[in-house]
């Protein structure tokens, strides 16, 4: 009992002791499939939040589609993303977000409400990392929806 106690301190020591403010940003394409919109289109994003353990991290991010084909679409998301290390470098994410997707063509606007995501991370250091990630946004209206899919890079520090 006493083995199991201590091994659940020490679990928690390490989770709160990883615990860390970031800020990331990325840059990438997206795929536009639908019928509202459809093509690609450029991508960046920028987001801020708090690594609560390194398994869970909670951030708030803005992802901004390109305007080059009279797209134009931005997601102001809150996101909860689970960790799975592999290794001291190497990490696999999901993510889960809601919040506000807003599509501009033209003269029809479209709305939606969250996306879903997964991704891998390489730390260059213990403040910066490097990651390759894929988010779908699905955005709707009464005569039709389109869904983006984004594959960015990313980078992120940690303060």
């Amino acid at each position: 009992m006493k083995k199991v106690i201590g091994f659940l301190a020490s679990m928690s020591f390490a989770a709160i002791s990883s615990a860390q403010l970031y800020v990331d940003g990325n840059i990438g394409s997206v795929d536009a499939t639908g019928n509202l919109v459809s093509g690609q289109e450029s991508s960046y994003g920028l987001g801020l939040g708090y690594q609560f353990s390194p398994f869970f991290a909670v951030d708030v991010h803005h992802q901004q589609v390109g305007n080059g084909n009279g797209i134009k679409v931005n997601a102001t998301m809150v996101r909860a993303i689970g960790i799975l290390p592999i290794n001291p470098v190497f990490s696999l994410n999901v993510k889960l977000a809601a919040g506000n997707t807003k599509l501009t063509s033209g003269f029809n606007t479209a709305q939606g409400s969250g996306s879903v995501g997964v991704g891998g991370s390489f730390a260059i250091s213990n403040r910066f990392s490097m990651g390759l990630d894929v988010d779908r946004y699905k955005v709707s209206q009464n005569f039709g929806e389109s869904r983006f899919l984004t594959t960015t890079v990313s980078g992120k520090y940690s303060f």
